[in-house]
């Protein structure tokens, strides 16, 4: 159970990677942070909507996605992406407080695990993906830390600052730059899995740092995938979370037996 668990923070590069032929993508320019060191990154937001240009990285192999990530801010996530110019969806994850679920549209089969089995085996919830997301701080029982104070600080390395938490399932590790933002999250989850999530190219909406670039890596031990996300525009409008459709084509399977279809 738990290392199907924990494959489902991997399972959209890897399906991606078997969804569509090896093509390099160019990367986008880069967005320039405003240089204000008195903007903290934990402001609250409502909705938010994000253009995504993806590339993923597996074996020597390279393939392009498009992406739209929308998150209601405590409630819903989601995550679509589709081949480029084409606009076919490949796969979807999406995530409420009780729920994640994954659509593989390539193979018309999902997935559907609570929340409580994921935090059971690692000790995260919700709002800890969606942190994980949103490039903010957080810690194991899933509440935000603020980026200042000192019971979250632990130690400086070349001039960053890193904090870091775990108990015995999960360590998390947080490195934060000068201007307080968080530049990189670790995520180990015993024996051998973890996720590490890459920021930069910060802007600064709406009082709040959002990272232009996400490089997520993930590794079980044996094999590891790169995801690198540019953000192509950002929208806050209002919405209502609209989940993801299932017809009775689809087969529910379990993660070990989507990898197996996916020939992993």
């Amino acid at each position: 159970m738990g290392k199907s668990i924990i494959w489902i923070a991997v399972i959209v590069p890897l399906i991606l990677l078997h969804s569509c032929k090896t093509v390099e993508v160019a990367q986008q320019p880069g967005i320039v942070a405003t240089d204000d060191p008195t903007v903290e990154n934990n402001k609250t937001f409502d909705c938010c909507q994000m253009r995504l240009r993806a590339t993923v990285r597996l074996g020597g192999a390279s393939l392009p996605a498009t992406g739209v990530l929308q998150v209601k801010n405590g409630q819903w996530m989601s995550c679509s992406f589709r081949v480029p110019l084409l606009g076919i969806e490949i796969v979807r994850v999406e995530a409420d407080t009780d729920t994640l679920l994954v659509v593989n549209r390539y193979g018309k089969s999902y997935v559907k695990v609570p929340i409580s089995t994921i935090y059971a085996v690692t000790g995260l919830d919700y709002h800890s993906l969606q942190s994980l997301l949103m490039n903010d701080s957080f810690s194991l029982d899933g509440a935000p830390k603020p980026r200042r104070g000192g019971a979250a600080i632990e130690d400086m390395e070349g001039g960053m600052t890193v904090r870091a938490e775990n108990d015995r399932r999960t360590t998390l590790t947080f490195l934060y730059d000068n201007m307080a933002r968080v530049v990189k999250t670790s995520v180990d989850v015993q024996p051998s899995y973890g996720m590490t999530f890459d920021y930069s190219d910060f802007s600064l909406k709406q009082d709040r740092y959002y990272p232009g670039s996400v490089a997520v890596s993930v590794t079980d031990g044996r094999r590891t995938a790169a995801l690198d996300l540019q953000c192509t525009s950002i929208d806050f409008s209002p919405f209502e979370p609209s989940p993801a459709s299932v017809s009775s084509r689809y087969k529910q399977v379990s993660l070990s037996d989507l990898m197996s279809t996916l020939q992993f």
